[in-house]
């Protein structure tokens, strides 16, 4: 028969189990909301677009919201004033609007749609519009809140550091 050490091996040995069968558990459950999350954030109509290579060339990122109204003026001042360095617009709204807004300005900027604001809220960006200038080795040349000016000006907004 089993003496009391051995019921309580196998009783801790049996704990051990569930406590394991629980936490496997809670992590499927965690990477199905993280894909289910990664699912809300995408490139409009740019199948092709793999994002590694995305952020490590030089470009300039610009960080909207499609609560703004301004939001094609803010596409074409930075799209003017950055000459051919490529532009790509994160967009903090539902995959549709992204949709449309791609449509309009696909001459001028690839359109990232960022359904609940994951990369904005990563990076620590609370204004918009924001934007990163980023050289070809990934360091930061100029980042800042862009400031709507007639004349297509902005402020050049925080200091330079390596993103890399």
């Amino acid at each position: 028969m089993f003496e009391i050490t051995d019921l309580i091996i196998w009783l801790v040995i049996i704990a051990l189990t569930i406590s394991n069968i629980m936490i496997v558990r809670q992590l499927l459950l965690m990477k199905r909301g993280n894909l289910l999350h990664l699912q809300k954030i995408g490139f409009v109509n740019e199948p092709d677009i793999q994002m590694k290579p995305v952020f490590n060339e030089e470009a300039t990122y610009l960080f909207l919201t499609f609560t703004d109204r301004n939001t094609i003026d803010y596409i074409e001042q930075v799209s003017s004033s950055i000459g051919t360095t490529p532009l790509y617009v994160i967009y903090h709204a539902p995959k549709w609007k992204a949709h449309l807004l791609s449509k309009k300005v696909s001459d001028k900027a690839k359109v990232l749609y960022d359904e609940e604001g994951a990369i904005m809220k990563f990076l620590g960006i609370s204004m918009y519009p924001y934007f990163i200038n980023v050289d070809c080795t990934g360091n930061i040349q100029r980042q800042g809140k862009w400031t709507f000016h007639e004349r297509g000006d902005h402020d050049n907004g925080s200091t330079t550091f390596n993103a890399g």
